[in-house]
């Protein structure tokens, strides 16, 4: 790799890191809210979360399960825009304050911003766009639409697959400068960083990073 052509990057987790809750989780329970009937398309559904449970079954599945129900009925279009605006009224309460000033001084450093996560990229979109005016890649779990709602498309961007879509996504030469996360599944993505950044981890995924980062990494509280 030439280094000399080279971009730096800083690569962001978002649930849990640059904001306070899991988007997908509360997208379920907004949804829900705003429809109760779509319970019973849950309860159906409910074998495959509890297999997923407790099988430690790829949650692409259950996933789709999930937005299948909260779209199932609506056309392609309304189903886009369901996804983009059900967190809205949420997205400012949802985001770090820190987040906004690191993302700042990263760019002011010359570093490029990506943003990686399990979550779906139509609200990933929506939410990140909404609260980050700065240039940005964004990667996020690929949808598709599969017998009248939603679904996930292909794998769901977690843990190493995180890493094999940022190098697919991307497609050049990197250097993988900081990492930012709150959470274990991410030490695959931090491990290629030169420097990792842990942000207000629960104290159980602490000891999970210490032991596999073998403390190599800084530990921040953003609120």
């Amino acid at each position: 790799m030439n280094l000399d052509l080279a971009e730096e990057y800083a690569f962001f987790d978002v649930d849990g890191t640059v904001i306070r809750n899991d988007s997908f989780l509360l997208l379920l329970k907004t949804g829900l809210h705003k429809n109760p009937l779509r319970t019973l398309f849950i309860v159906i559904f409910s074998p495959i979360f509890l297999l997923t449970h407790m099988f430690k079954i790829d949650k692409k599945y259950a996933k789709s399960c999930v937005l299948w129900s909260l779209t199932v009925g609506k056309s392609k279009r309304d189903s886009v825009k369901y996804l983009s605006t059900c967190l809205k009224p949420f997205f400012k309460d949802l985001w770090f304050s820190n987040a906004t000033q690191e993302l700042e001084k990263l760019r002011q450093d010359g570093l490029k911003i990506c943003f990686v996560s399990a979550s779906g990229q139509i609200w990933l979109r929506a939410l990140l766009n909404s609260q980050d005016k700065g240039f940005k890649t964004i990667i996020g779990s690929k949808l598709g639409f599969f017998a009248g709602g939603v679904i996930l498309k292909g794998n769901n961007c977690y843990n190493k697959e995180k890493l094999t879509r940022i190098i697919n996504f991307l497609n050049k030469s990197i250097i993988w400068k900081k990492g930012y996360s709150d959470h274990p599944a991410d030490i695959p993505m931090l491990e290629k960083c030169q420097e990792r950044f842990v942000v207000s981890p629960k104290e159980k995924h602490l000891k999970q990073f210490r032991e596999e980062l073998n403390h190599d990494f800084k530990k921040l509280e953003w609120k």
